[in-house]
C-alpha cells in the first residue's frame, strides 16, 4: 500500500473525529439508494465543525445558505446508501469514499423514521467486541499507517491523546453482521437530520 493511502486513512480518520469501521469499499454506486426526498433539512451533529445547519437537497446536489457547497456537493456524491434489512427498521449502510482513492471506505448506519433520521459512525476503540466478533481485524492508525508505509514496526505516536484504532473489515458479509449487532437495542444519536420543509 501506498504512502498516498496512509494519507487519506489518516485524513478520512480526522475529519469524523474517532476511530471507525473501515475496509475496502464492499458497494458498488448502482446498489445505492437515496433516504433523503427533496427538500430542506436541519442537521445536528457533533462531528465536524459545525453543530446546527440548514441545508436543502433536490434530489442531486446539496446546497447550503442557498448557495450551491462544491465540497459538500462532492462529498454527497462519495457516498453511498444502501439499505440493511433488519425486521421494524428502516437502516442503511453507508459508505465513505474519497475521490482519490475509490477502492478504501469508512462505515456509518443511518436509521430512517419518517422524515426524522439519525446516523451513527461506530467508533472502534468502544465497539471493539462487535467488530471482532464479526470477523473484524483490529489494529491502531499508527500500525495501519505504519504497514502502508513499509515500516515494520510502525513508528510509534508520542501524542497523549489516545491512539485511534481501526475494525477493518474482510468482507460486506462481516460489516452488515456487525452493523446488525450494533443498533441492536440501540438509538442512533450521533447526527441528527430532520425534514423542515420543501
Amino acid at each position: 500500500m501506498s504512502w498516498r493511502l496512509a494519507v487519506i486513512v489518516s485524513l478520512l480518520l480526522s475529519l469524523c473525529g474517532c476511530s471507525a469501521w473501515v475496509g475496502p469499499a464492499f458497494y458498488d454506486r448502482k446498489e445505492g439508494v437515496n433516504p433523503f426526498s427533496p427538500g430542506r433539512y436541519r442537521v445536528r451533529s457533533e462531528i465536524g465543525d459545525k453543530k446546527e445547519m440548514m441545508v436543502r437537497w433536490d434530489g442531486h446536489h446539496l446546497y447550503e445558505d442557498d448557495k450551491t457547497s462544491e465540497k459538500m456537493d462532492k462529498d454527497v456524491r462519495n457516498l453511498t446508501a444502501v439499505p440493511l434489512a433488519v425486521a421494524g427498521r428502516d437502516l442503511f449502510i453507508v459508505q465513505g469514499r474519497t475521490v482519490e482513492r475509490q477502492d478504501v471506505a469508512l462505515y456509518a448506519v443511518l436509521e430512517r423514521n419518517g422524515q426524522v433520521f439519525r446516523a451513527d459512525m461506530p467508533d472502534c476503540r468502544t465497539t471493539r467486541d462487535i467488530a471482532e466478533a464479526a470477523g473484524a481485524k483490529v489494529e491502531t492508525l499508527d500500525a495501519v499507517i505504519g504497514r502502508m508505509q513499509g515500516r515494520n514496526p510502525p513508528i510509534q505516536s508520542h501524542s497523549a491523546e489516545p491512539t485511534p484504532q481501526l475494525c477493518l473489515f474482510p468482507d460486506r458479509k462481516n460489516l452488515e453482521a456487525a452493523m446488525r449487532s450494533y443498533i441492536n437495542g440501540r438509538q442512533l444519536s450521533q447526527a441528527l437530520i430532520e425534514r423542515v420543509g420543501d
